[in-house]
């Protein structure tokens, strides 16, 4: 507490009272986004298209597919819970 000839003022330090679910959703969030951004890279290099095995390939594209739709689930979480 800080005291002034105007009164006495209180200020509080430290990271604010956050939701923990919350907290944790952006940390998810952020991790699928990099997730996604990794295989969005790999499948635009033309020597990994051309050279790995198309299982693999195709692989990779359905597991990108599935990280965009738990990313797109994610946010429209968010949105829902954001006061």
């Amino acid at each position: 507490m800080a005291a002034s000839p105007l009164g006495a003022a209180w200020l509080a330090v430290g990271r604010p009272e956050m939701d923990d679910t919350a907290d944790r959703r952006h940390v998810q969030r952020a991790e699928l986004d990099r997730n996604i951004d990794r295989l969005r890279a790999l499948l635009a290099n033309n020597a990994f298209t051309a050279k790995a095995p198309a299982a693999v390939v195709e692989r990779e594209r359905a597991r990108l597919v599935d990280l965009e739709t738990e990313r797109s689930q994610l946010a429209a979480d968010l949105r829902e819970r954001a006061p």
